[in-house]
């Protein structure tokens, strides 16, 4: 069914003319806003779409290659004639579109939601609209962002048509200069075009106005690029704000020159260290600006930097532990000569053994010492199995945490070996148990386990330093303070610690990422502030042959379902897999970042839910509360309780004791299937 004109359709086919769009080629801003508003509404297509005498044009689309449609048979027509984003949840199911060619035929349309674009005199050009194939419907902060969405295409046309006007001034003034322009202006511009260094022309406004090839090679883009977007748009997030304090002193030119340093994006993505030395002319509302890419200059400076660090610690490291062997060489000598001089019953003989060990102990660290220092030369890599390591260690790690932490183990049976050196290993373990240590000050919980894991397709997409395969996992978990992300980003960071002047190197963890990493091995750390760490090594199983196909098609065959289940994952990475994972085991899942999101999600529905899957620790509602809220409406509603911490760490005496539905991260497609469908088949 077509839709009425609008009021003062006139004006607004006169209205949408004048912006000069239409039939216009596509541009890569209107194209970013559809890519955004369908991948956050969820959707296959999403267009910009402007609605002329006779029919829609798409200035941008996203899934749907077509240019243009008749107007008679648009929903957006119908959308213009709303003040707010016009949705039609299934298509087949409204007696407006149920015959619409658009429907019954490509792109079978089921599902529309269209925000208007409305001029500031009231005028709706056309839509920012999201279409899919199956019936759905919005949630409210995705119908809030198509808003929004739309409201930044207006924007872009804006910003369009001003640029055109612009464009047009700019070369009715450089007529008027091509008249007059002397030997000195056209010297003037050679000068500019041909320099070795990037220079350039920025006005008040923001932009650009010109800017030489030189400038255009160190960044890579073309001059047309630069101009044609607000120069805060390539400069480094981080340094926005001080160029912005530059740029606004140099426009009231007081003072009238600045020397300043920031960093601008090169078209492939890498950022370069730029060096300015800018003069302002206040009466014409311009800066001039020479620069010098600094890039390799910061980069040199940051190695020679480095490597001085490391060069002063490897010596300090390398003379500490030559020293200390010798004192050690001595213990261990006359050590031995006491028990030799003691009788075979003496019960001193135990203690001096003792002595030994610890001596002997000491002197492995000592040649871990001269193996950072590249000094000493480390074992070769053996065959290693990591619960034989764990028992070894333990009563050293028992005196070294003290009596004020329980330390639990659970050793995996049949444990696979690792190819690894074994005092590697030893430093690893012992620094993960001091960090555990230093982060329960007032005594806890710590848990050390060892587990055969094979890492499937899905989580190594989201892994990209990792190779599918079986691994042998060493984790410790702890129930201290926890780090915050900005810390566990800098972690593994040679000489960056969270301790105290005195209390820690920085070296520790940089050295098990070392290691580690060495052994074709890769770590994770899952940690909340105020919830404890868990860091978890993988070593690649040591074994002559791969799997057969057929053993690891065994490992991924899972079972199907075609239940509902709501899954509420604050890291969208992991929400991706495991959304992905359970879709295409035939459940239908409906995703949610938060808590809150969760709750309207599910009050927006009039079917009930099957299954809860919710992480334990996030933002706002947290999943243990979030599942007591929902049982509130849907008693029998079954729950899977995800986390990256082991039950342990969390204290969670209802998973052990099976009273609750617990899975630990990192997910694998196998593991989860089989737990979601446990839970759904029992009682």
């Amino acid at each position: 069914m077509s839709a009425p004109l609008p009021d003062r359709e006139q004006e607004r086919l006169k209205a949408l003319q004048a912006y000069e769009v239409l039939d216009s080629l596509p541009e890569e801003a209107f194209d970013e806003i559809v890519e955004l508003a369908s991948t956050i509404c969820g959707t296959p297509i999403a267009l910009v779409s402007l609605i002329d005498r006779e029919r829609q044009w798409f200035k941008a689309t996203k899934g749907l290659d077509v240019r243009e449609t008749p107007r008679n048979v648009a929903f957006c027509a119908h959308a213009i004639l709303q003040d707010d984003v016009f949705t039609v949840e299934d298509a087949a199911k409204d007696a407006r579109f149920e015959n619409n060619s658009l429907v019954v035929g490509d792109p079978k349309i089921r599902f529309y939601a269209g925000a208007p674009l409305t001029t500031s005199d009231g005028f709706k050009l056309g839509t920012l609209c999201v279409i899919d194939r199956v019936p759905r419907e919005l949630t409210p902060m995705q119908t809030k962002a198509l808003n929004t969405l739309a409201r930044q295409v207006l924007a872009q046309l804006e910003l369009r048509r001003k640029m055109r006007e612009l464009a047009d001034q700019q070369a009715k003034v450089q007529r008027l200069l091509e008249r007059e322009r002397d030997r000195a202006v056209v010297e003037r511009d050679r000068f500019f075009d041909l320099s070795v260094d990037p220079m350039c022309i920025a006005g008040t406004d923001g932009y650009f106005k010109r800017v030489n090839a030189a400038f255009a090679r160190t960044l890579g883009y073309s001059a047309e690029e630069l101009v044609s977007r607000p120069y805060l748009a390539f400069v480094h997030p981080e340094d926005v704000g001080t160029t912005a304090v530059e740029a606004s002193s140099l426009a009231t030119g007081a003072p009238p020159s600045v020397r300043f340093e920031n960093r601008y994006r090169a078209s492939d993505g890498s950022y370069r260290f730029i060096s300015w030395t800018s003069v302002t002319v206040p009466d014409e509302g311009l800066t001039f600006a020479i620069a010098r890419d600094v890039t390799e200059k910061k980069q040199l400076q940051e190695q020679l930097i480095h490597a001085q660090k490391m060069d002063a610690v490897g010596r300090l490291a390398g003379g500490i532990a030559h020293d200390f062997n010798n004192l050690l060489s001595v213990i261990m000598g006359f050590a031995n000569f006491a028990q030799e001089e003691l009788p075979a019953d003496s019960t001193v003989r135990a203690d001096i053994q003792e002595v030994v060990k610890a001596a002997e102990r000491a002197a492995n660290l000592t040649r871990q010492l001269l193996l950072f220092s590249r000094k000493g030369v480390a074992e070769a890599p053996r065959h290693l199995k990591l619960n034989e390591l764990v028992t070894d260690v333990d009563k050293m790690l028992k005196r070294i945490i003290g009596a004020d932490i329980k330390l639990t183990t659970r050793a995996a049976e049949g444990l696979w070996p690792v190819r690894v050196d074994r005092g590697q290993m030893e430093q690893v373990l012992v620094n993960l148990i001091v960090n555990a240590r230093d982060a329960m000050p007032e005594g806890g919980k710590l848990l050390l386990e060892t587990a055969n894991v094979f890492l499937d397709a899905e989580y190594v997409r989201v892994h990209a330093d990792v190779r599918a395969g079986e691994y042998v996992m060493l984790a410790v978990s702890d129930t201290g303070i926890g780090m915050d992300k900005a810390t566990q980003q800098r972690i593994f960071e040679p000489f960056f610690t969270t301790k105290e002047v005195g209390k820690g190197t920085g070296l520790g963890l940089a050295t098990v990422f070392a290691i580690v990493k060495n052994a074709g091995g890769h770590v994770l750390v899952y940690s909340e502030v105020g919830q404890g760490t868990t860091f978890k090594i993988y070593i690649p199983r040591d074994r002559d042959t791969s799997r057969s196909a057929d053993a690891i098609a065994s490992v991924e065959r899972v079972a199907n379902g075609t239940e509902t289940i709501l899954l509420v994952e604050d890291e969208p990475l992991v929400r991706e897999f495991a959304t992905r994972a359970l879709t295409k085991l035939g459940y239908t899942v409906l995703g949610a970042g938060a808590g809150e999101e969760a709750i309207a999600l599910v009050a927006s529905r009039s079917q009930p839910i099957d299954l809860l899957v919710t992480d334990i620790i996030m933002p706002g509602i947290r999943g243990h509360v979030l599942a007591s809220r929902l049982k509130e409406t849907q008693p029998e509603l079954k729950v899977l309780f995800m986390s990256g911490y082991t039950e342990n760490a969390l204290d969670q005496q209802d998973i052990s004791e099976g009273r609750i539905h617990f899975i630990e991260k990192p997910l694998s497609t196998q593991r989860l299937a089989r737990i979601v469908r446990e839970i759904l088949d029992g009682d």
